[in-house]
Parts: structure tokens; sequence; C-alpha cells
């Protein structure tokens, strides 16, 4: 009985603290970097209206595509996860391009460091 009240207890304080508000300082620094980067403070109901409207235009376009021709109601499904991992992809080649072009850079500084010992 001992250990399912400390899981209970360990339960309740997880979740406590991921809900916990956030400090004033932390807070501030939060709402300055989101006006630094933006402009203006990050409204999440835009992005859950683009992502109810991306969802809507994904059943339409799933059930028009059923219509026309059953086996394109798989079409839109395919090209929205497809999307997805051909953006990863691609942002996955970038990230990796720029360490390539940064080696020589590397390779300067460490030449620098180990000459200055």
């Amino acid at each position: 009985m001992t250990a399912l009240a400390a899981g209970w207890a360990a339960l309740v304080l997880l979740l406590a603290w991921h809900w916990r508000p956030l400090p004033t300082r932390v807070l501030t620094l939060v709402e300055d970097g989101r006006r630094v980067a933006g402009g203006e403070p990050v409204d999440h109901r835009h992005r859950r209206w683009r992502a109810r409207a991306g969802i809507a235009a994904l059943v339409g376009g799933s059930v028009l595509g059923g219509v026309v021709w059953p086996p394109l109601a798989v079409v839109p499904a395919v090209v929205v996860f497809g999307r997805r991992r051909w953006l990863a992809a691609r942002r996955h080649r970038r990230a990796r391009e720029a360490v390539v072009a940064a080696w020589p850079d590397v390779v300067d500084l460490l030449v620098v460091a180990i000459g200055a010992v």
C-alpha cells in the first residue's frame, strides 16, 4: 500500500511540475524573445486554425479523390506525409552541408590552438 501511495505522490508531483507556471524572470525572457524573433508575440490560435484547415483540406481531398476514383482517396495523405519526410530530409541535408562547409574553419582553429601551446 505504501508503494501505491508513493507512486501516486510521484505522479501528482510530476504533473504539478509539468503544469507549474513559469517564474516571472523566465516569463519576461520568453516574451522578449518572442517579440524580438517575430516582432509580435506568438498567437497560437492562428496555428490551430491553420492545422484545422489543413486537416479539412486533407479530408476533403480524400473524399473528392475517392469519389472520382477510389484509389485516389489515398493520394492526399501520401502527399502530406511524403512532404514531411521530404522536408525533414532536406533539413538534414542542409545541416550536413553546413557542417561540411565549416570544416576548413574548424581545422584552421585547431591548428592555431595547437600552435599556441
